[in-house]
């Protein structure tokens, strides 16, 4: 690809690269808009209650991700709820969605490629935006759902960022400040947003550097402003999120391996989908070699076209790493999609490098097959992950194939075939984890609900009980075992483990409605009317809950509220047969 001196791209320019980029994405991503919902989905979006008004929608900023998963990300999660609302939950509207996110991305890195701070020609900042699309990495960001736009939009927010910012004046600098906001609200990797531009200012790549304390202070003032409001708002959602616990302390060649990964799997990547893996997994001394090679080649010539371009975008992939660069305490160490922001840095590197290396390459016909077959070799690789996406089971066996002994997806795949009723089969899962290491508390947990399912109590409590003494801190354990107490008729002992359970987790919705049920065999109808209402109140959408508090208003001689409850409950959840039933003899009353 032949470089001249950088100019604005003409509208000729502009309409081939957003044909080019629309192309190769439905290329490789619109076989996903068939695809269905894997893993993180379930739980972010198909197990999500539909919202019914703007107020439950607005509660999505006081609240973590969902209860399992204690972070703050209500942006995401307003758009996945938002979707909810118009189209519930059909699968292909949310890939289409994530599709043109993945998209947008493309053409923001292309946009900031073409700001003066970077420099690159029209051609060569397409051609960026290209590999960056086709990369394989792009691929765990479009086609999953929950987990990937949980990375496209604060990659999109950062990016949107940096172009403003460097394309100067008030307005690009407000533009600027919204778009890290923004990108805060969709995931804490955002933060490094000012300290990019920052470091933009102080190497002169952006216009109208701030001189002087004062200068530097009204400049960034606004950023540290943004910081605490979001510290503050995610600290009332998420108290126990801002301590994680650092994990340094544990393995401090931890941060070192999320870089050598992210090199790898940039430079050296599977063809087939490696999944969250284990570090016995991922690593291969010829990967390794092969792309630290390349990478080190890429940073000397960028560095010979531009050092200080060069500095910024190696700070750009360092600083996109180190919110998931074990660092603190995070589940699981390493995941491919975690570098998707870092790979912008990368495509910088290559686009300050392309000048040189066409320089080598003589006859324009020779520069436009070598870029087209990067291009290619990225989008077969691509496209070779394809299958593993098509649904859950064929996620799940791809992850089993490339780890067999993860622990995390060996319980994954019990709990799909424990959706399916087929419980011998999801109790042979929760074993296989346990024979490959006793101590996993989550599969302790798993095993006992399916085991308590098939009305194996005994063994069944002792798995909870194994589950809560390997995690004190986990309410869902503590109810799990009040409910197979319950089940073998110590009513008194559920009752503590309810009680025991929601002191850890106030809004754990289902140990309200299980202690209801507990309180209510005790003939305590006053207790247990009050723990049905905070259910509704955790979880408004609930309808076991509305069904329960229909009956025992029915039981207290409120018909009305009992038909409504009871009506609720049917309109949430139609298979809901025990409320079917009290609504037809409560009518018949």
């Amino acid at each position: 690809m032949s470089e001249d001196a950088a100019a604005a791209p003409t509208p000729r320019d502009t309409l081939r690269a957003a044909l080019a980029l629309l192309g190769l994405g439905l290329l490789l991503y619109g076989p996903a808009l068939r695809y269905g919902f894997i893993y993180d989905d379930l739980l972010h979006v198909v197990e999500e209650p539909v919202p019914e008004s703007l107020r439950q929608l607005a509660r999505i900023f006081a609240e973590p991700m969902s209860p399992l998963v204690p972070y703050y990300r209500p942006l995401a999660r307003l758009l996945n709820a938002a979707q909810l609302a118009l189209h519930g939950p059909a699968p292909a509207p949310f890939h289409l969605v994530n599709f043109a996110l993945g998209i947008a991305c493309a053409w923001a890195l292309r946009a900031l490629f073409l700001t003066p701070a970077i420099g690159a020609s029209a051609r060569v900042a397409t051609f960026a935006a290209l590999l960056f699309l086709a990369h394989p990495l792009a691929s765990e960001c479009v086609v999953p759902v929950a987990s990937g736009r949980e990375t496209l939009l604060p990659t999109l927010f950062t990016l949107l960022a940096l172009g403003a910012y460097f394309r100067g004046a008030a307005r690009g600098r407000a533009l600027a400040l919204a778009c890290f906001a923004l990108g805060l609200l969709s995931k804490e990797q955002a933060i490094a947003t000012p300290l990019l531009l920052a470091l933009a200012d102080v190497l002169g790549l952006a216009p109208g550097a701030p001189r002087g304390a004062r200068a530097w202070a009204a400049r960034y003032a606004p950023y540290a402003l943004v910081v605490a409001a979001y510290a503050l708002a995610r600290g009332a959602a998420v108290p126990d999120a801002l301590t994680p616990g650092i994990a340094l302390f544990q393995r401090p060649e931890g941060p070192l391996l999320s870089l050598l990964y992210d090199v790898q799997t940039t430079f050296a990547p599977f063809a087939r989908l490696i999944y969250e893996p284990r570090l016995a997994v991922w690593w291969s001394w010829p990967r390794l070699a092969l792309a630290g090679v390349a990478a080190s080649a890429l940073v000397l010539a960028a560095a010979r076209s531009d050092l200080r371009r060069t500095v910024w975008l190696l700070a750009l992939i360092v600083l996109s790493l180190a919110p998931t660069a074990n660092v603190l305490v995070q589940e699981p160490g390493f995941a491919e999609r975690w570098g998707f922001a870092a790979l912008a840095g990368w495509a910088g590197l290559l686009a300050l490098a392309t000048p040189t290396a066409s320089a080598a390459l003589r006859g324009r016909a020779l520069r436009t097959s070598a870029a087209a077959a990067a291009i290619s070799a990225l989008a077969l690789a691509t496209a070779a992950r394809s299958g593993a996406y098509r649904d859950n089971e064929a996620f799940l066996a791809q992850w089993l194939r490339s780890d067999p002994t993860s622990a995390q997806a060996w319980i994954s795949s019990g709990e799909a075939h424990e959706r399916r009723g087929e419980l011998a089969e999801a109790i042979a899962a929760y074993r296989h984890v346990l024979s490959l290491d006793p101590d996993v508390a989550l599969a302790h947990a798993s095993l006992a609900i399916a085991l308590a399912q098939r009305g194996q109590l005994a063994e069944a409590q002792a798995h909870a009980q194994r589950a809560v003494a390997l995690d004190p801190n986990d309410a869902e354990s503590w109810s799990n075992l009040g409910g197979i107490q319950a089940q073998r008729g110590d009513v008194a002992g559920a009752v503590a483990h309810y009680q025991r359970a929601l002191a850890l987790r106030p809004e754990l919705a289902s140990a309200h409605n299980n202690l209801a049920l507990a309180l209510r065999a005790r003939g305590d109808l006053v207790g247990a009317r009050s723990q049905l209402e905070a259910a509704l109140a955790a979880r408004p959408g609930f309808a076991e809950a509305h069904a329960n508090l229909g009956d025992l208003l029915a039981a207290q001689g409120d018909l009305a509220g009992a038909e409504a409850h009871l009506a609720r409950a049917l309109e949430l959840d139609p298979a809901l047969v025990p409320a079917r039933a009290a609504l037809a003899r409560l009518r018949a009353r």
